[in-house]
């Protein structure tokens, strides 16, 4: 919860006086942090049915709408200057799909927000995408170079693609046994920041990726 909070608060500082799109809003409490922000509009989109009941009675407003819709199809009725999706992508199993609707969801110079587990911390037995992820609700994970290099297949340019991250680590350790005890005695995913800070020398467990469309 500390880190999803986090990301919406991050995120604040990109919306004032913008239309945004909050993609796998869920309850809606993010969605409305971003309205706090200063959004112009938000639309918060998910899935789930019943979420968006619930988005609905507690959080919309002149300034707040809710509908649903999937992040492969999305069907949107209009674009927008910023577009959040947090813990999102590693659901979907049409991932470029996704990617390219959200680039053709953003006006220019708009602004795509993302988050994803980086698999060198959370899944670190892979060695590709297509292996299992440790979450068995994930279809796949990501690294951080991965997914830069989606974002520029699918339109973005490499400078306008700026990596932060959250949970950050000292240290990839090579072997189960090794990182069972860093887990004991030092457990970064628990004691690390939930803030989100660029990433220069440490590994972020969450990688949140700033992307904006020329």
């Amino acid at each position: 919860m500390a880190d999803h909070l986090e990301r919406y608060r991050f995120a604040q500082q990109f919306v004032q006086g913008k239309d945004v799109l909050d993609i796998a809003c869920g309850s809606g409490y993010g969605t409305a942090l971003l309205a706090e922000g200063g959004a112009r509009s938000v639309v918060g989109m998910d899935l789930s049915s019943a979420a968006i009941e619930y988005a609905k009675k507690e959080h919309a407003s002149g300034q707040i709408s809710f509908r649903q819709g999937d992040l492969q199809t999305p069907h949107l009725p209009t674009t927008f200057d910023v577009i959040v999706t947090f813990e999102t992508i590693e659901h979907v199993q049409e991932y470029m799909q996704a990617l390219h609707a959200l680039f053709e969801a953003l006006r220019p110079h708009g602004t795509l927000i993302l988050s994803t587990p980086n698999r060198r911390i959370t899944s670190p037995h892979l060695r590709s995408l297509h292996g299992k992820p440790n979450n068995p609700f994930h279809v796949r994970e990501f690294l951080p170079e991965e997914m830069s290099t989606f974002l520029r297949q699918v339109g973005f340019l490499p400078e306008h693609i700026r990596l932060y991250g959250q949970r950050q680590q000292k240290r990839i350790l090579p072997t189960r046994l090794l990182r069972f005890l860093y887990k004991q005695l030092v457990n970064p995913a628990v004691h690390a920041s939930p803030n989100v800070l660029p990433v220069e020398s440490l590994h972020p467990r969450y990688m949140v990726i700033v992307a904006i469309k020329e």
